[in-house]
């Protein structure tokens, strides 16, 4: 009953408010201190304080699994709810926490999907065609548009904790649920999404791609077409999923074929051929991956600026390059410095080169095995490119294992 003892002790572990006096468990400072230690606390509060919105909100700001133990009354009430979805936002499906009769309020609703786009999927049927509804829930998360089809029905499996919610919301006690009247169950619900036009409106589909560009994949196939959301799609794409999916004409659309290599230099592989001899072009795609010197026309692959920039990011682009820069010997220290790998698509030249194959060694002690046979017998060679990185000297064990089996199966000297 001690008050300084009892909080302190809460505010260790929360939990010890199941032994305080039923007076502490009434004291806000008290309880807030529980809940802000361990939300499920909540459990051992008084009736009275379960239902005041600030304690339940730091009960569940600590633990969400909190909520379930909030005075019934509060899942009735829209604006806890409202005050609710940011502090659970991860949660998908939190408007399902709520009582049946304002899930049907618009404003929660809105609530919902403006703290997690995915609620789409959970909130009532009514809503599934309300444009209001739906650009919010894009504009949160734009992979929300995937939901905009009346022809998707998904099931969902939700655990213990959320049947406790859902028996919550339909009006039982926190009493019963204390006294073990919780049901052990899974919840198997199915749920319809917004209207297909919906992802024929372009300004939708826009505000959804501004929020995610993979959100393109669920828009009308009409829409694929349309330079803009296009533009727009390429430009938050990293995946290159728009891109793949684009109309053959637009992939000769130079503004539209920079915007997307710009944004993942593999999209040069796709590209009208004739935008591959585009030097501005070619410099945005292996500015961004190397590796999309393959894709270059020939006449690109010659071009010193444009290899020294793809080896400079992918040092394994020297692969692609032209003989004559192969043997180039800034060209190849800027392609082994990113990665000592490299060294295999050198100039024969260069592999005999102590500077260049130590530096290969220093990004990637395995490179060893491309330096030249000469380098192989070196000693000081050796000695220094285990110098450089440590993970050489298995190669330089090899080497030597090699070289003393060879040397046993030698004839003997003729007398």
């Amino acid at each position: 009953r001690d008050r300084d003892v009892v909080l302190a002790a809460v505010a260790q572990n929360g939990m010890v408010l199941e032994f305080a006096d039923e007076s502490l468990a009434r004291d806000r400072d008290v309880v807030l201190a529980a809940v802000a230690q361990n939300g499920m606390a909540l459990e051992f509060t008084d009736d009275s304080l379960a239902r005041a919105h600030d304690v339940v909100l730091a009960a569940v700001g600590q633990d969400v699994d909190a909520v379930a133990w909030a005075d019934e009354s509060l899942l009735r009430d829209r604006d806890f709810l409202i005050s609710l979805f940011p502090t659970v936002a991860d949660f998908e499906n939190a408007i399902q926490w709520g009582h049946e009769s304002v899930q049907l309020d618009h404003q929660v609703v809105l609530a919902a999907v403006q703290a997690n786009g995915m609620a789409l999927q959970f909130v009532d049927e009514s809503f599934w065609n309300d444009r209001e509804i739906v650009l919010a829930a894009v504009a949160e998360d734009g992979m929300a548009l995937e939901f905009a089809d009346v022809s998707l029905k998904r099931d969902r499996v939700y655990h213990f904790r959320n049947d406790r919610l859902r028996l919550l919301a339909k009006g039982c006690s926190r009493k019963a649920l204390r006294a073990g009247a919780r049901r052990e169950r899974h919840s198997q619900l199915c749920a319809d999404y917004a209207d297909e036009r919906l992802k024929r409106d372009r300004e939708i589909v826009l505000a959804a791609i501004a929020s995610n560009g993979l959100s393109s994949q669920y828009a009308d196939e009409s829409l694929w077409r349309d330079r803009e959301i296009f533009l727009a799609a390429v430009a938050r794409d990293g995946d290159g999923w728009a891109w793949r999916h684009a109309d053959e004409s637009l992939k000769r659309d130079r503004e539209v074929v920079l915007a997307a290599v710009t944004q993942n230099g593999g999209a040069l592989l796709d590209a009208d051929e004739s935008l591959k001899r585009d030097r501005e072009v070619v410099l945005a795609a292996v500015t961004q991956h190397g590796g999309a010197l393959e894709a270059a026309d020939e006449s690109l692959n010659r071009d010193r600026e444009v290899v020294l920039t793809a080896v400079a990011q992918h040092g394994d682009a020297l692969e692609y390059a032209d003989p004559e820069l192969k043997a180039d010997l800034d060209v190849v220290m800027a392609a082994v410095q990113q990665n000592g790998h490299a060294l295999e698509f050198t100039d024969v030249t260069l592999k005999r080169d102590r500077g260049v194959v130590l530096a290969a060694v220093a990004q990637n002690g395995a490179a060893l095995k491309f330096a030249d046979k000469s380098l192989k017998r070196d000693r000081e060679f050796a000695l220094a490119a285990v110098a450089r990185n440590r993970r050489a000297l298995w190669r330089v064990a090899l080497w030597a294992s090699y070289s003393t089996s060879a040397s046993s199966r030698r004839p003997p000297a003729a007398r």
